[in-house]
């Protein structure tokens, strides 16, 4: 089954918001950090934004890496299938 219409853009917009609202908050401390507004300590500093950026960008990759092996598969039957 593939997404299509609402439900694609709907899935597609959240998975990239997850991502781009970490990296972006990361860009904004981290400029806030340059311009002598904030300071940085060991709890608050723009590497927990940005790392948590590469973890959603991660989990991403490898959750469409999975739907990918799983299309193959289903495409791979369907073949067979029709062969028979």
């Amino acid at each position: 089954m593939m997404l299509t219409g609402w439900k694609s853009f709907r899935l597609r917009f959240v998975v990239y918001f997850c991502t781009r609202r970490f990296q972006l908050f990361g860009d904004l401390f981290d400029e806030a950090i340059k311009l002598g507004g904030l300071t940085a300590i060991q709890t608050q500093h723009p590497g927990f934004y940005y790392q948590q950026a590469a973890y959603h960008s991660e989990t991403r990759r490898q959750l469409a890496a999975k739907l990918n092996s799983v299309l193959v598969l289903a495409n791979e039957l369907m073949h067979e299938e029709m062969n028979e």
